[in-house]
């Protein structure tokens, strides 16, 4: 599968928003956290990229990456067997069966010790780690009027 979508920074809109008079004082955290939010309302697949990541298990648990969003599947580097994952409320870390959970920045596993694969969907990040943005013109024009929109209607 090609990967053709195009991504551009953040500053784009913190640039944008703030040739207004009015919107001069938003900081770039606070279009981050409008991005996040705004991402998270239309949920639209093209704004994520599917990356992997080997993580450690330590103690029956090790930590995800910072710009998951969600896990598509997860193996045991050991036997290179796709894990189960345990939905339930009731986890036991003893099973026999190789299985996961995981709750916030945390992968819990059916094993002690050992390494996973994860395949996730992903927040593309800059080299800052500043969340990127789909450069589609009535993808930027919406977010700077969603945030217009917000802002006016607080104050």
């Amino acid at each position: 599968m090609v990967n053709n979508k195009r991504y551009t920074n953040i500053r784009v809109i913190l640039d944008e928003v703030t040739q207004n008079e009015l919107l001069q004082d938003i900081t770039l955290e606070q279009i981050v956290g409008y991005v996040i939010r705004f991402n998270g309302i239309f949920n639209i697949p093209e704004l994520y990229t599917q990356k992997e990541a080997k993580i450690s298990i330590k103690d029956y648990r090790g930590e995800l990456p910072c710009d998951l969003v969600s896990v598509i599947q997860v193996m045991d580097k050991k036997t290179g067997l796709a894990m189960r994952t345990i939905s339930g409320t009731f986890f036991t870390p003893k099973s026999v069966e190789r299985a996961f959970k995981t709750q916030g920045n945390v992968i819990f596993t059916t094993f002690k010790d050992g390494e996973v694969v994860v395949a996730y969907n992903a927040i593309p990040v800059d080299e800052e780690g500043y969340p990127l943005i789909l450069d589609d013109e009535k993808y930027k024009n919406t977010l700077c009027l969603y945030i217009k929109q917000d802002r006016y209607t607080k104050y």
